[in-house]
């Protein structure tokens, strides 16, 4: 019996220290003609972003300089949840 609680310990334990980390992505052009444009809309964002208290992380990424499926590429991988 004493095994079993110290598994079932272990394993909340486990669950809270390892728990899914999420992460946001924002693809905006962040160069080129456009970039005016993706910066208020990074600016908006991360105001409403900062507002909401979350701690999700965020990653930018320049869409002017790669079509979005090149991007999703470089930056999806076999971690990634859809």
């Amino acid at each position: 019996m004493l095994d079993n609680k110290n598994n079932l310990m272990d394993f909340m334990l486990y669950c809270i220290f390892n728990h899914a980390q999420a992460e946001v992505w924002g693809i905006l052009p962040e160069s080129g003609p456009r970039a005016r444009v993706g910066l208020s809309v990074k600016q908006d964002f991360m105001s409403a972003y900062q507002a909401s208290g979350q701690k999700t992380p965020i990653k930018f990424v320049n869409s002017d300089t790669k079509q979005i499926a090149q991007l999703l590429k470089i930056n999806v991988n076999k971690k990634t949840k859809w």
